[in-house]
């Protein structure tokens, strides 16, 4: 669940979006959305296609070893660790 929490994360910092901006559009208080971040619960398959489409990517982005875009958040944010 880390994994998939610092991908979110590195999507969401890329696109410049706040954790609360996601919350909400989840329909979440801010403090459960930051649980899903740091993979601190579990996150239901459709909170993870709504997050995919408000992140603009497909929910195989998630999963992916190697994430161009995870990758440019380490150079855009100074070393933050996505894994």
């Amino acid at each position: 669940m880390q994994q998939i929490g610092r991908r979110i994360r590195a999507l969401r910092l890329l696109r410049d979006y706040t954790q609360e901006h996601l919350a909400d559009s989840l329909g979440i208080g801010q403090s459960a959305y930051c649980k899903i971040e740091r993979g601190q619960t579990d996150i239901r398959v459709s909170q993870l296609r709504q997050i995919a489409a408000i992140l603009g990517v497909c929910v195989t982005e998630f999963f992916k070893e190697n994430n161009k875009d995870a990758d440019n958040q380490l150079v855009k944010w100074g070393g933050v660790n996505v894994g």
